[in-house]
């Protein structure tokens, strides 16, 4: 800070003008001010004074008016509303989920009468028997598809095999055929006969090697009997 101006000299207050106006660069109002009080002490009329006073005018900090903080307030509580609206509906979704699936117990208990008439309808429920067997049906049914599903893919093949041979060659049917399966490999041993009894040139064993591609069951190679 600068001394202050002990006698009217021009050069020393065009100097402390200077210096109020690089104190307000800084953002120094209270040198600034200073500086306009020293040199508005020695010379009122000094030209350098309006326009150092009006640069602090411009430079004093302006109050903040109170409704933008309002609409700030406001915006942050929404925002913290919406946050917590996503962070609490999946647990409000979980909830009624458990409710959900924990109803029906009793539906399905008194929709059971209806599906037992539905049933003794087709004319065996008099024995009470006919529900009993159709549910050891489908479960046989599945047995099957699960067990046995690759297998009887394998015979499929054979089948067309046989098939495509009968219609390009001679005709063969297989009477029986035995499948070794290990995991995606087979191997299947047929016997077959011609179409004439008598024709024994026919008959013979059959060996065919498959593997499994996917879902599906291929032949890639084939034996046929000795002649």
């Amino acid at each position: 800070m600068d001394d202050p101006i002990s006698s009217p000299n021009a050069s020393d207050l065009d100097r402390r003008i200077i210096a109020g106006w690089a104190a307000i660069e800084h953002g120094d109002l209270g040198e600034a001010r200073a500086a306009l009080s020293d040199v508005y002490a020695v010379d009122e009329a000094h030209p350098g004074l309006p326009l150092l006073a009006a640069a602090i005018r411009r430079t004093r900090p302006k109050p903040v008016p109170w409704r933008s903080t309002l609409l700030v307030l406001i915006v942050i509580a929404g925002g913290a509303f919406v946050v917590y609206s996503m962070m609490t509906s999946p647990v409000r979704h979980v909830a009624s989920t458990a409710r959900a699936t924990s109803a029906p117990a009793s539906s399905d208990d008194e929709a059971a009468p209806v599906v037992a008439d539905s049933v003794g309808t087709s004319g065996k429920r008099a024995n009470g028997q006919a529900p009993a067997e159709s549910a050891q049906t489908q479960r046989s049914q599945e047995a099957l598809r699960s067990s046995g599903s690759d297998e009887a893919l394998i015979r499929q093949g054979i089948a067309r095999f046989a098939t495509a041979y009968s219609n390009r060659f001679k005709p063969v049917a297989f009477t029986s055929c035995d499948v070794a399966r290990s995991d995606d490999s087979a191997t299947v041993t047929c016997q077959a006969r011609g179409a004439d009894p008598s024709d024994e040139a026919g008959d013979g064993t059959w060996i065919f090697t498959c593997r499994k591609a996917a879902d599906a069951w291929k032949i890639v190679s084939i034996q046929p009997p000795a002649e």
